[in-house]
């Protein structure tokens, strides 16, 4: 089955999430809205998936394709197709179907604990018995539910970390997909203040806490790959090969 991917910004890849839909046999057509023509409905395609990116989810003046790419989540979800944003990608299918997107006091970095909701558990894309690992998470915005949205994961800095709205459609605010490369890759940029949220973190982030993310980094994204994988494979089952 055909998965359309966009690629909200050339240094945030799908990462393990794309490949696990790669492994069990999606064919992945991968568009970057920036620069490529986005299609005008789902036909063709059995699911959707939209990736991060240092975008702000609210400012279409900065980043005119967000309506269409909004509009496109709207389409897939009206067809009964599975969506699946990350990080910008969830704000994104958040404000699609109602929400609202804001800054945060604060940026969010680092890996973070957070807790599988009541409803989370009896979900078929999350439902587990066990905790979470731990997540990486890499954003200076958060979003509210979208009406009739169901909050399936909670955080404690940042409330709304993973939800579904309708039937198929998962919003993702923490970087389940990210790999080791690409996550070691986010953490020197912010040691060394390249880092886009570096200047609005005042001064919260402690160098001690990156050499210890880094340290226990292959443990980290390694247990972070398994539960990613785990619920790449329950999305996908979502979909259907007839389109």
């Amino acid at each position: 089955m055909r998965v359309l991917v966009l690629e909200n910004h050339e240094e945030v890849s799908g990462g393990v999430f794309c490949k696990t839909l790669d492994r069990k046999g999606a064919l992945l057509d991968m568009l970057r809205p920036r620069h490529d023509a986005l299609p005008a409905d789902s036909a063709g395609y059995a699911a959707m998936v939209a990736l991060g990116g240092p975008q702000d989810a609210y400012d279409d003046a900065a980043s005119p394709f967000l309506p269409a790419e909004m509009a496109l989540m709207r389409a897939f979800a009206a067809a009964g197709k599975p969506v699946a944003g990350i990080c910008l990608g969830a704000q994104l299918l958040a404000r699609a179907h109602g929400g609202t997107v804001a800054p945060m006091e604060f940026p969010e970095f680092g890996f973070t604990r957070l807790t599988v909701t009541p409803e989370g558990r009896d979900d078929p894309v999350l439902g587990i018995d066990a905790s979470l690992p731990l997540f990486m998470e890499y954003h200076q915005d958060a979003f509210t539910l979208p009406p009739g949205g169901v909050l399936l994961v909670r955080g404690e800095t940042c409330a709304n970390q993973m939800f579904r709205v309708g039937a198929r459609s998962y919003g993702f605010q923490f970087h389940l997909e990210a790999e080791a490369g690409t996550i070691a890759e986010w953490m020197r940029e912010m040691r060394k203040g390249r880092s886009y949220i570096r200047a609005k973190s005042n001064g919260r982030f402690d160098e001690r806490q990156l050499d210890a993310w880094l340290r226990d980094l292959p443990a980290l994204s390694g247990d972070s790959a398994l539960a990613c994988a785990r619920m790449a494979e329950n999305w996908l089952k979502l979909a259907t090969p007839s389109v």
